[in-house]
């Protein structure tokens, strides 16, 4: 019968903790027994922080390089347009080179359609963890700022978060 109750027991406990993670900062500090157990929810919340904080170069440096790509395909597509232009207005072209010539210009304007396209996923996807960041952090220090009022000497663990937080206290 005790084997039947654990595994329930903690079921219930996985499917709270998200929870936790969305809830109001300043519900989730109250409900903390103790000092320990607030730091170590900070720590989570700045550890959280750092890994999102470390991969915005990274998505910005592929928003930059597919920005890139789109240009270099804007200016293959230019190119191809105007020898395009300048096998339809010469008299001594046949029918098949300038079929051949639309049909350059065609895969250029797809190519460079596809890299417009990627390159606004890559900046859409790149805003979307900005923002998450940024809400992340707003509720880490709305947490850290509950902490440091439940407790007359600032926590020691708010040093290991002075990187990642915004408190007027670490300036």
């Amino acid at each position: 019968m005790n084997r039947l109750m654990l595994p329930a027991c903690l079921v219930g406990i996985r499917l709270l903790l998200p929870t936790l993670g969305h809830a109001d900062p300043a519900t989730v500090v109250a409900t903390l027994p103790d000092e320990a157990a607030e730091c170590r929810h900070l720590l989570t919340l700045c550890e959280a922080l750092q890994n999102q904080a470390q991969a915005i170069p990274e998505r910005e440096a592929k928003a930059g390089w597919k920005s890139q790509r789109e240009y270099q395909k804007k200016l293959k597509t230019e190119k191809a347009l105007t020898r395009w232009n300048n096998v339809s207005s010469s008299r001594h072209t046949g029918p098949d080179q300038v079929s051949r010539s639309v049909e350059k210009y065609q895969k250029a304007t797809e190519a460079e359609t596809r890299a417009a396209r990627q390159r606004a996923q890559a900046e859409s996807i790149h805003n979307k963890k900005v923002e998450e960041y940024e809400e992340q952090l707003q509720a880490a220090n709305q947490a850290a700022t509950e902490i440091r009022a439940k407790h007359a000497a600032m926590p020691s663990c708010f040093q290991d978060c002075s990187e990642v937080l915004d408190l007027e206290e670490f300036r």
